[in-house]
Order: structure tokens, then sequence, then C-alpha cells
């Protein structure tokens, strides 16, 4: 009980036996909520189809004897969480298998990686844009340019450009990019 990872023990049907103070507070449960539960009630959301045993981590560890590390997103408590999962075999002195699972919260890593990577693209995006500037002369090529960058950058299907004139105080199309509009759209 004394490390922040949340450990549970597991008995070879993936019934939960035992549970560190860490795990309780991590799921905002008791100990009687989760000791005889399974495993993919309380982790990973459901049990497996027969055809997709195979796929259970669990049984993985079971079948191979060899210690497992998988990232696992679940929902928990109306929230997304995202847990780093070391799962190995544990034989206690009754020589009985057990499976045990350390889980490391690791939402707000992951969340911040996902940001990192949003910021890096936009960065790209305006490095792009602002070299295609510095470069040309041609008002046409940077409008196409900015709004190809742009509508790459929103995951948008289309665009338009205008420029206001201020004679007639009309918006004029200047350029378009992306997905063409079909009619009756």
């Amino acid at each position: 009980d004394g490390i922040d990872d949340g450990i549970i023990v597991l008995n070879d049907d993936h019934t939960i036996i035992r549970v560190n103070k860490s795990m309780l507070k991590m799921l905002g449960m008791t100990e009687d909520q989760l000791v005889g539960k399974s495993c993919h009630e309380v982790i990973f959301s459901n049990p497996p189809d027969l055809h997709e045993e195979k796929d259970c981590p669990i049984n993985e560890i079971l079948r191979t004897k060899k210690p497992m590390r998988i990232l696992h997103e679940t929902s928990l408590n109306g929230g997304k969480k995202v847990f780093e999962i070391n799962g190995s075999i544990l034989s206690d002195s009754r020589r009985e298998i057990n499976i045990i699972l350390v889980l490391r919260d690791v939402t707000l890593q992951k969340g911040l990686e996902e940001e990192i990577i949003t910021r890096n693209k936009e960065l790209t995006a305006l490095n792009d844009i602002s070299r295609n500037i510095s470069e040309s002369f041609d008002i046409d090529s940077i409008f196409v340019n900015t709004l190809e960058n742009l509508i790459k950058l929103t995951g948008m299907e289309r665009g338009e450009a205008y420029i206001f004139d201020e004679k007639s105080g009309d918006l004029i199309l200047r350029v378009h990019a992306g997905r063409s509009i079909e009619p009756g759209e």
C-alpha cells in the first residue's frame, strides 16, 4: 500500500482477489465493491466474447507465462482514463497461479502528448504558410497555399477566401479549395 500505482491481484479466472489502497483511490471504489468482480467489469469494461478470448491480455499472460505491458483507455466515473498496465504471473505459497496487474494512471501524460502533437501540426502549417508568403508575391498562390494548410490542419472538407471590396462593400470570392459542393448540399 506504500506506492502510488494501483495493484490488482486476480485469480486464473479473472476474478479480483486483492487490491491496494492506491487502486481503490484511482477507481473511487471500496475493496468490497472490487473484490469478487471480474477485471473485465472493472478495468476492461466488459468480458471478451469467446472469439475475442485470444485478445484478452490476462489470457495472454496465462497462456505465455510472460509479462505484458499495455496502454488501455477506459471510462470511469463518467470520464476517460488511460492506464499503463503491467501484468505478470504471481505464484503464492500454495502454488496457486495468480496474476498481478500494476496500473499507472497516464491520462494527463497522454493528454499532454496529444496536445504537443496538435501544437506541432499547427506550427508546421504556420511555418509552411510563412515560408510561402516570404517566397511568393502572387496573392492567389499565397491564398491557395494558406487555405490548403488551414483545411488540412482543421480537418475541414472545404474552404474559401474572400476579399472585401471597399467600394461596393461586398465580399468577393478569391479562391476556394477542398471538396466541391454538389447541387442540393
